[in-house]
């Protein structure tokens, strides 16, 4: 028998098989905070994804039932391939709302802090220090926008991915439940894939109204963090890259975000410190 995984994000259903059942453990721990259901099935059952043996030993995704790039050595690629996969195809199905390549957070209030910045910009160790300031998670790299209210951001469900550089800022990560480190080969570094709810339970949110907007920049000479606020052609300068889409929806969305939402530039040295500056910087609003 093969095993189906059933998750949920943003109100659409995205399912994984798997054929072999020596993945199962592999498999369990790919975007766990967004697994709702693990049920026996047969080989036939349709599925967006499948994990599947091929010749030689090697590893396979179909991907809507089509065979997906390469075949892999290592079990562990099909992780780090599907990682992303999962996300595309709940992102194809939002063809009419604003998508953003942005981490956010929000506070007990209600209040949400947009992070964005292209990757490797700290989005996720930010997201991570609020978190373990109290705030609550709508992702650390994907969030959607409402049509009908500009400033609404949607929470979307997926595990974090820590990079190796980030480790000694977060030694509570180490020893998560469901946590998987994968070595990525091109780089040569570890990545650590963990449940944000692993950390604190109930801590994601659904939804949250954007008080601000923050582009960190890391720098290791900034004795404290330090923000400068964005004029809103800033703003719209720093957002642009990081959407998904350029419709005239989203771009009538950026137009309006420009136009309404607070923004700053943010020099940081190290997560927890950037994350009680930002918790006062919301505070002003």
């Amino acid at each position: 028998m093969s095993l189906l995984l059933r998750y949920s994000k943003l109100g659409f259903e995205v399912t994984l098989r798997l054929d072999s059942r020596e993945l199962e453990c592999l498999a369990v721990t790919l975007h766990s905070s967004a697994l709702v259901d693990i049920s026996e099935c047969s080989a036939e059952t349709s599925a967006h994804l499948v994990w599947q043996r091929a010749s030689g030993g090697r590893w396979r995704i179909l991907l809507k039932g089509q065979p997906w790039e390469a075949e892999w050595s290592q079990a562990e690629d099909l992780y780090l391939q599907s990682d992303s996969l999962l996300d595309d195809l709940v992102r194809e199905r939002l063809t009419t709302v604003p998508l953003l390549h942005a981490g956010g957070v929000v506070d007990a209030k209600g209040r949400a802090l947009v992070i964005c910045g292209a990757s490797g910009a700290g989005k996720t160790s930010l997201v991570l220090a609020c978190i373990l300031r109290g705030w609550n998670w709508l992702s650390d790299e994907l969030l959607c926008f409402r049509q009908k209210d500009s400033r609404m951001a949607e929470g979307f469900r997926r595990n974090f991915n820590l990079k190796q550089r980030s480790f000694s800022c977060f030694p509570q990560t180490s020893d998560l439940p469901g946590n998987r480190e994968i070595m990525v080969n091109d780089s040569r570094k570890c990545i650590r894939f963990l449940n944000p709810d692993a950390l604190r339970c109930g801590s994601f949110a659904s939804s949250g109204i954007v008080a601000a907007i923050v582009v960190p920049a890391y720098d290791a000479g900034a004795p404290t963090p330090a923000s400068t606020a964005l004029s809103g052609l800033g703003l719209v300068q720093s957002l642009a890259p990081e959407l998904r889409a350029c419709d005239p929806v989203t771009l009538a969305w950026l137009a309006e975000i420009g136009r309404t939402v607070p923004a700053f530039a943010l020099r940081y040295r190290t997560p927890d410190g950037a994350a009680e500056h930002l918790e006062n910087l919301v505070n002003q609003f």
